[in-house]
């Protein structure tokens, strides 16, 4: 059983952890590129991509739930292990029916179901798991190198997928993807056991019962409603930039896919250093709700610099920017959500992260394109900014509040304790 963990981070599990980290990453981002390129290859239309996004988003909407209260209700080191094994046995069945020429686009949406309803379950279910293995005095840098550690191997799948599919063709790609969650399964199983909090029991309408449970613990801790808020504003900027950045590089700057892809190359290499550096911090030497207000008041000043690039080297020079601002933003306040929740919480608290963030995925997906194409690239950037920077300033207010509050609490306990002692 795992013990303590606060001294040490770099233990064995911790390790394995991060091993299983980029090699899934690896393959999750061959995958990315795999799969709609075989659609295509299919289809020779765009809408199939579309339909691929709605697809992968849907899991996570309708059975985050499900996720939440199976991650707190069994040994989260098994139900990741299972998650990989299902997802590697899939593309492999995949691959299999790609050889024998009986893939069409009915499996390869099927795929693509059965893949996202693994990471539905798996992220809530590892992230638990890592947050009771670290403990708090190690969450922030155990989570700036798993963010460092998932932009590279996206960076490393994404790169060497388009000479793998034009030196040997996509389904080597997927048997490779296939193999990355086989290999992530391994280091799984391999680390240590938890003390499983079983604190949700199987029973009729669990499902239903736990998810009031954490209604009830959240309106409990409103500090962390606010951070979950605050967690979905650098995925909401992601999702914008994903939607956005490959238009603005071709009708604005008049570029090619070249480019497009050294700006999304900026963006990778700009959140891996920043993880890096962040993980040489500790938590000790920056104030919370300073960290936090800077970072997110950056991220926004940035995006809305990016909609006044004018050439490829500033657009470069400002995604790297918004890469890093991006992930130091994502990794604290996933600290402090942390932190924040008990561990027998720890995989509902997840998934409704998980949740809220397929939701406003699905939404921003369906709906920024169109209002760019009413007002314009720039002007979305621009007002993308400015809702960011008000965010920022929002934030600052809220924590300043919270700890005014909470040292006022304690001033006041302390002073009731003193008259006890008096007396």
């Amino acid at each position: 059983m795992v013990k303590e963990h606060n001294e040490k981070l770099f233990t064995r599990t911790f390790s394995l952890y991060l091993a299983s980290t980029i090699i899934n990453f690896l393959g999750t981002g061959m995958h990315g590129i795999a799969l709609p390129w075989l659609l295509l290859e299919m289809t020779k239309s765009p809408l199939s991509i579309g339909i691929l996004l709605c697809i992968r988003a849907l899991p996570g909407i309708f059975l985050a739930p499900y996720a939440g209260y199976v991650a707190d209700c069994m040994d989260r080191r098994i139900n990741c292990f299972l998650m990989n094994l299902l997802q590697g046995i899939v593309v492999f069945v995949t691959v299999g029916l790609g050889y024998y020429g009986l893939l069409n686009q009915f499996y390869i949406y099927s795929m693509a179901l059965l893949i996202s309803i693994g990471n539905t379950f798996f992220f809530p279910g590892i992230r638990a798991y890592i947050q009771e293995v670290v403990g708090k005095a190690n969450l922030l840098r155990a989570n700036s190198l798993t963010e460092s550690l998932t932009q590279a191997g996206m960076l490393i799948g994404t790169g060497t997928a388009g000479l793998v599919i034009s030196s040997f063709g996509t389904m080597t790609a997927l048997f490779i993807d296939g193999c990355t969650f086989l290999v992530s399964a391994i280091c799984i199983i391999l680390m240590n056991k938890t003390k499983a909090s079983f604190s949700v029991k199987p029973q009729k309408f669990a499902i239903l019962k736990t998810q009031f449970e954490v209604l009830k613990y959240v309106k409990t801790k409103f500090i962390l409603f606010v951070t979950i808020l605050l967690l979905l504003v650098p995925t909401f900027c992601v999702q914008v930039n994903n939607v956005l950045v490959g238009a603005f590089t071709m009708d604005l700057l008049k570029l090619d896919a070249s480019a497009y892809g050294l700006i999304n190359l900026c963006y990778a290499i700009g959140a891996m250093l920043s993880g890096f550096i962040l993980a040489s911090l500790t938590k000790k030497r920056v104030n919370d709700k300073y960290f936090i207000f800077v970072s997110i008041l950056a991220l926004g000043l940035f995006e809305g610099l990016f909609g006044s690039s004018q050439n490829l080297s500033t657009a470069m020079l400002i995604t790297f920017i918004i890469g890093s601002c991006v992930v130091i933003t994502r990794t604290w306040l996933n600290t402090k959500v942390m932190s924040i929740t008990d561990n027998e919480y720890a995989g509902r608290i997840q998934s409704t992260i998980g949740f809220l963030t397929s939701v406003m995925l699905l939404v921003s997906g369906l709906v920024v394109g169109g209002i760019a194409k009413n007002v314009g690239y720039n002007l979305v950037f621009y007002l993308l900014g400015t809702f960011v920077v008000l965010i920022a300033f929002i934030s600052l207010f809220y924590y300043s509040r919270q700890e005014n509050a909470t040292t006022t609490s304690n001033t006041s306990e302390a002073t009731v304790k003193a008259k006890v002692n008096e007396m």
